[in-house]
């Protein structure tokens, strides 16, 4: 981790880029090394000098650090899918954001909305004590050409409309008085979970 000498030029080799777009991956885990939440402060406050928006894909582990990026955050989506474990996860993590007093920032994005035998919206709605708002359809298809071919998923099929919907309404908690950088956006994964069936970003 490099984030306590962090600078420009370090970042750009870090990044992808794709327009205006900028991806930090997550990389490999070293569990040998332990992970110290300053350094992702200090690579977060880094992010948040470069860019107007700012987007963090946390690993839903409920630690410290994932606390004090919620407490900073306009917005938080809380993903999941309509299988029961993941649905009971979900609410747990809704129970956290209660109890923290953010759930009127949350906004629950239900992944994998048209899969065969899943419950209906309002049970789903029930089960983790908040509305859902998104609806992304399953669309292994699409996908799977997306991932194969390196491109956008864009166009008007469902899937992208969630998709430009979303990433609207993530554009849109941009400060209004700020004057915007070169850069408009940048999405910053931190997952450090393989398996995730429920995940938090801001």
């Amino acid at each position: 981790m490099q984030a306590e000498h962090m600078d420009r030029d370090i970042w750009a080799s870090l990044v992808s880029q794709l327009d205006n777009l900028h991806l930090l991956g997550s990389g490999p885990v070293d569990f040998s090394r332990p992970f110290l939440s300053e350094r992702f402060s200090e690579l977060l406050e880094f992010a948040i000098r470069q860019y107007t928006v700012v987007a963090v894909d946390l690993p839903g582990t409920m630690e410290d650090y994932e606390c004090e990026v919620l407490m900073r955050a306009a917005k938080i989506f809380l993903v999941c899918t309509p299988d029961i474990g993941a649905l009971h996860l979900a609410r747990r993590k809704a129970s956290w954001f209660h109890d923290l007093r953010l759930t009127d920032k949350v906004s629950l994005v239900l992944n994998c909305a048209e899969r065969r035998g899943a419950l209906a919206v309002e049970e789903i709605e029930r089960i983790i004590q908040l509305p859902v708002r998104y609806l992304v359809p399953a669309s292994a298809n699409e996908i799977g050409k997306a991932v194969q071919n390196g491109a956008v998923i864009e166009g008007s099929s469902q899937l992208a409309k969630q998709i430009a919907r979303i990433a609207s309404d993530m554009v849109a908690t941009r400060p209004s008085g700020k004057k915007p950088n070169a850069v408009r956006r940048f999405v910053d994964y931190f997952s450090v979970s393989a398996a995730r069936s429920a995940q938090v970003e801001p």
